[in-house]
């Protein structure tokens, strides 16, 4: 990958992001594997992803998924192979009996 952001809404396959140059993977499901040229940057609040989610999940009823997702995430930087200016953020459910 040389740009963007990529959205995996199931599963992943195996090295996920493996080569990136720049650019975000966001995935809904934690993978089995993230290769040993990611670093974790532990789990962070990243405000932008609510906006993105509030945007999509206002796009119609097929994208409503993105309401159970907040802003916070397990963010892993890399591909280090490949400069490492990417990332990988595995998203973390909203509990929505906490939501007020």
């Amino acid at each position: 990958m040389h740009a963007g952001t990529i959205i995996v809404l199931d599963k992943a396959g195996k090295n996920p992001g493996a080569g990136m140059r720049r650019g975000t993977v966001i995935l809904v499901k934690k993978p089995a594997h993230i290769t040993a040229t990611f670093k974790s940057n532990g789990n962070l609040k990243i405000q932008f992803l609510r906006l993105l989610f509030t945007q999509l999940s206002n796009m119609g009823k097929e994208f409503s998924i993105f309401k159970k997702f907040g802003p916070e995430a397990h963010r892993f930087s890399g591909d280090l192979a490949r400069n490492g200016k990417g990332e990988i953020l595995i998203l973390q459910t909203l509990d929505l009996n906490k939501v007020a």
